[in-house]
Order: C-alpha cells, then sequence, then structure tokens
C-alpha cells in the first residue's frame, strides 16, 4: 500500500519547504506555495515559519534569508551558486537571480 502525501505524519507533516542542511540559505518546496502564505520550513530537529514573497513552484528553491548580490548561496551545505542580483526572504531562487559557480573560474557561470 502507497502512503499519500496528506497520510504522512510526524515532524515533517504540514512543512511546505525543506532545508537539509542548517547553514543552508534556501529550502526546496514540497508543494506549489502562493505568493503571500505564511508556511512552515522544515529544518533538521525543528521548524520555522516564512512568508514566501511571490508564487514558489513545486520542488524549486525559495530563499530563506536576505541574499545580497554576489552572495554564495548554499543547499544541502554546499554553495550551488552566486546571486546576481539582491533576492529577498521568501523568494523565488533560480536561473533568473543565480549563476552556477564553476571552482575553477574568476567569475560564475550562468545556471542552465
Amino acid at each position: 500500500m502507497t502512503a499519500r502525501h496528506a497520510d504522512i505524519a510526524g515532524p515533517s507533516a504540514g512543512v511546505a519547504a525543506i532545508v537539509l542542511d542548517e547553514s543552508d540559505a534556501v529550502a526546496t518546496a514540497l508543494r506549489p506555495i502562493k505568493k503571500g502564505s505564511d508556511v512552515s520550513i522544515g529544518y533538521p530537529g525543528r521548524q520555522a515559519r516564512l512568508t514566501i514573497a511571490e508564487d514558489i513552484p513545486i520542488y524549486h528553491k525559495v530563499a530563506l534569508i536576505d541574499l545580497p548580490a554576489n552572495s554564495d548561496v548554499r543547499k544541502q551545505g554546499h554553495v550551488i551558486g552566486i546571486t546576481t542580483q539582491p533576492i529577498g526572504a521568501g523568494s523565488l531562487v533560480h536561473v533568473h537571480n543565480l549563476a552556477g559557480k564553476d571552482p575553477g573560474a574568476d567569475r560564475p557561470e550562468r545556471s542552465r
């Protein structure tokens, strides 16, 4: 028998997005999240609240904090890119505002 998402109980029940490492600057949306929603973010061992600044599609990244331009962005404890413009907490983090970081290059390379 397969469990439906609504059947899952425990610490992650009702969580809209998850964070896998305490150093992460972004969370991954587990469902589409509407602008203006006040949602629960699941961290390892705890939950926090975040107000969503714009619509976030399922499985996309949402900023947990305000990120200035040219900042490293961490996901799962690793730097995944550099912001190309300021990104406010609760905003979508994607190719329009994040450049991939090539460890051997002096400047970022656009995310694909």
